[in-house]
């Protein structure tokens, strides 16, 4: 009896692996939506302390291929070590529009659904973009993201993400658990049902959107990362570092009926 359990599970976890490999070949597979539409984007990064790779996650911000956007950087306090990376980036690129708010101003028990609820005050454009850290994206990653809010049906847009270690244990360890487990099971989880929540590396949306669910005031004492807020709930709170390593963003996944 208790073979036959175990030849169940491993033919289960044989068949999971079989569906997610698929799951995953088909989506590297995609392209992501393209327009010739584009609406000048505020991009809101919250920031906490520095972990060796912030320069160059938010410099793959600045480097984006697109014609009008801004950036608005965040901090609870003046001395955070992060102040120190966006007034180098701000040196760095005089021509572009870098913000930086340092607002202790606190909403609700969540730090960083505070710290955004901060920052979308100075937002000058009306196309949102949210953005964790520890990110580090290509410069067509505001287009990608942003192309698909050009559909009225579409409220939210969110991408998948990879892991890149950098170096020691917790590095690599962090890397495999997003691209060996994480990735492929949210995968499998849009084939199961409709997707209903956007995963915490990138959340665009138009202002209008954020508007009619509450802003981020409405969980602002929820416990949760503000980067599932829309619908569902399985994020994690405001982290600090990520121990070396960092997150690149893949393709798009929209989200309608909002």
């Amino acid at each position: 009896m208790i073979d036959l359990v175990f030849l169940g599970l491993v033919i289960f976890a044989a068949v999971y692996w079989l569906v997610a490999l698929t799951a995953v070949v088909r989506y590297r597979q995609r392209r992501p939506s393209t327009s010739d539409v584009a609406p000048p984007v505020t991009m809101l990064k919250p920031l906490r302390d520095n972990d060796g790779q912030l320069y160059e996650n938010l410099r793959s911000f600045c480097l984006q291929d697109y014609r009008s956007f801004e950036i608005v950087f965040g901090v609870r306090d003046v001395h955070d070590p992060a102040v120190a990376v966006v007034e180098r980036l701000r040196q760095e690129f005089p021509g572009l529009e870098l913000k930086l708010v340092a607002d202790s101003r606190t909403i609700g028990t969540n730090l960083k659904v505070s710290s955004l609820a901060n920052l979308v005050r100075h937002a000058k454009h009306d196309t949102l973009i949210v953005a964790d850290s520890d990110m580090r994206v290509g410069p067509g990653y505001v287009r990608a993201v942003v192309g698909p809010l050009e559909d009225r049906r579409v409220g939210l847009v969110t991408c998948l993400y990879r892991g890149v270690a950098s170096h020691g244990v917790a590095s690599k360890l962090g890397a495999m658990f997003i691209n060996e487990w994480f990735l492929p099971a949210a995968l499998i989880g849009t084939h199961i049902q409709r997707l209903r929540h956007a995963f915490g590396a990138t959340i665009a949306c138009r202002r209008d959107t954020l508007r009619s669910i509450g802003g981020f005031e409405a969980v602002a004492d929820s416990g949760l990362s503000a980067a599932s807020f829309f619908t569902d709930h399985s994020d994690s709170p405001c982290r600090g570092p990520t121990h070396g390593w960092s997150r690149s963003a893949t393709s798009c996944l929209s989200l309608s009926g909002f």
